[in-house]
Protein backbone atom coordinates (compact mmCIF):
# COMPACT_ATOMS: atom_id res chain seq x y z
CA UNK A 1 0.00 0.00 0.00
CA UNK A 2 1.28 3.35 -0.97
CA UNK A 3 1.21 5.79 2.17
CA UNK A 4 2.64 9.02 0.55
CA UNK A 5 1.61 10.83 -2.60
CA UNK A 6 3.82 13.13 -4.57
CA UNK A 7 1.94 15.40 -7.10
CA UNK A 8 5.46 17.55 -7.99
CA UNK A 9 5.17 15.70 -11.31
CA UNK A 10 1.86 16.43 -12.05
CA UNK A 11 2.17 19.83 -11.46
CA UNK A 12 5.14 19.90 -13.92
CA UNK A 13 3.17 19.07 -16.83
CA UNK A 14 0.80 21.86 -16.03
CA UNK A 15 3.45 24.62 -15.60
CA UNK A 16 4.28 26.90 -18.48
CA UNK A 17 7.72 26.29 -20.61
CA UNK A 18 11.18 27.45 -19.52
CA UNK A 19 11.65 31.28 -20.28
CA UNK A 20 14.41 32.44 -21.79
CA UNK A 21 17.96 32.03 -19.91
CA UNK A 22 16.57 30.05 -16.76
CA UNK A 23 16.96 26.18 -15.74
CA UNK A 24 13.22 24.44 -15.02
CA UNK A 25 14.37 24.51 -11.30
CA UNK A 26 14.81 28.11 -11.28
CA UNK A 27 11.17 28.83 -12.54
CA UNK A 28 8.94 28.72 -9.56
CA UNK A 29 10.21 28.86 -5.95
CA UNK A 30 8.20 26.65 -3.49
CA UNK A 31 7.90 27.24 0.45
CA UNK A 32 6.84 23.81 1.70
CA UNK A 33 6.51 20.04 1.63
CA UNK A 34 3.76 19.32 3.20
CA UNK A 35 2.19 16.09 5.27
CA UNK A 36 -1.36 15.78 5.39
CA UNK A 37 -3.84 13.40 7.62
CA UNK A 38 -7.26 13.09 6.07
CA UNK A 39 -10.01 12.90 8.81
CA UNK A 40 -11.79 9.49 9.34
CA UNK A 41 -15.54 9.98 9.68
CA UNK A 42 -14.74 8.41 13.25
CA UNK A 43 -12.80 11.04 13.94
CA UNK A 44 -14.63 14.07 13.22
CA UNK A 45 -16.85 15.09 16.48
CA UNK A 46 -20.79 15.28 15.97
CA UNK A 47 -20.97 18.71 17.77
CA UNK A 48 -17.89 21.46 17.70
CA UNK A 49 -17.01 22.94 21.48
CA UNK A 50 -19.93 25.74 21.22
CA UNK A 51 -22.51 23.22 20.64
CA UNK A 52 -23.05 23.46 17.07
CA UNK A 53 -23.86 20.64 15.36
CA UNK A 54 -21.12 19.38 12.46
CA UNK A 55 -22.07 17.93 9.15
CA UNK A 56 -19.48 15.53 8.65
CA UNK A 57 -19.55 14.80 5.14
CA UNK A 58 -19.48 18.86 4.38
CA UNK A 59 -16.24 18.77 6.29
CA UNK A 60 -14.49 16.01 4.40
CA UNK A 61 -15.86 17.76 1.85
CA UNK A 62 -13.76 21.15 2.78
CA UNK A 63 -11.00 19.21 3.67
CA UNK A 64 -11.09 18.06 -0.06
CA UNK A 65 -11.27 21.33 -1.28
CA UNK A 66 -8.35 22.59 0.58
CA UNK A 67 -6.43 19.27 -0.81
CA UNK A 68 -7.11 19.98 -4.00
CA UNK A 69 -6.23 23.82 -4.08
CA UNK A 70 -3.27 23.30 -2.33
CA UNK A 71 -2.26 21.10 -4.97
CA UNK A 72 -2.96 23.98 -7.58
CA UNK A 73 -1.00 26.65 -5.42
CA UNK A 74 2.49 27.15 -5.79
CA UNK A 75 2.82 27.26 -1.98
CA UNK A 76 4.10 23.29 -1.71
CA UNK A 77 6.50 21.15 -4.16
CA UNK A 78 5.26 17.77 -2.34
CA UNK A 79 2.36 16.91 -0.92
CA UNK A 80 2.19 13.42 1.03
CA UNK A 81 -0.80 12.14 2.31
CA UNK A 82 -0.11 10.17 5.87
CA UNK A 83 -1.58 7.16 6.88
CA UNK A 84 -4.52 7.14 9.28
CA UNK A 85 -3.63 6.55 13.16
CA UNK A 86 -6.34 5.53 15.04
CA UNK A 87 -4.93 5.01 18.80
CA UNK A 88 -3.55 9.21 18.18
CA UNK A 89 -6.85 10.80 16.52
CA UNK A 90 -8.45 10.46 20.37
CA UNK A 91 -5.56 12.81 21.94
CA UNK A 92 -5.54 15.33 18.72
CA UNK A 93 -1.60 14.62 17.80
CA UNK A 94 -0.22 16.74 15.33
CA UNK A 95 -0.75 16.57 11.92
CA UNK A 96 1.01 19.52 10.41
CA UNK A 97 4.29 19.26 9.73
CA UNK A 98 6.34 21.82 7.79
CA UNK A 99 9.72 20.92 5.67
CA UNK A 100 12.18 23.70 5.15
CA UNK A 101 14.78 22.10 2.35
CA UNK A 102 15.73 19.19 4.49
CA UNK A 103 14.60 19.78 7.99
CA UNK A 104 11.25 18.89 8.91
CA UNK A 105 9.64 20.87 11.73
CA UNK A 106 6.49 19.44 13.31
CA UNK A 107 3.86 21.98 14.04
CA UNK A 108 1.93 20.48 17.39
CA UNK A 109 -1.64 21.39 18.27
CA UNK A 110 -1.63 20.71 22.19
CA UNK A 111 2.23 19.84 23.13
CA UNK A 112 0.87 16.55 24.94
CA UNK A 113 2.36 13.85 22.46
CA UNK A 114 5.03 12.91 25.09
CA UNK A 115 2.36 12.12 27.69
CA UNK A 116 0.68 9.31 25.07
CA UNK A 117 1.34 6.24 27.38
CA UNK A 118 -0.25 7.90 30.80
CA UNK A 119 -3.12 9.35 28.05
CA UNK A 120 -4.15 5.64 27.00
CA UNK A 121 -3.93 4.20 30.49
CA UNK A 122 -6.38 7.43 31.64
CA UNK A 123 -8.98 6.14 28.72
CA UNK A 124 -9.12 2.93 29.16
CA UNK A 125 -9.69 3.29 33.33
CA UNK A 126 -12.42 5.63 31.89
CA UNK A 127 -13.80 2.95 30.11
Amino acid sequence: MRTAVSVSAARRRLQPPVAAGLAPTEQRRTLINAFMRPPTRASIPSKSPSGETIDRDKFIMEYTGVLDALKMSQVADEINILDNLPGFEPIRVSDLIFGLPDTYIPMPRFGIEHRLPELAETMRQVR
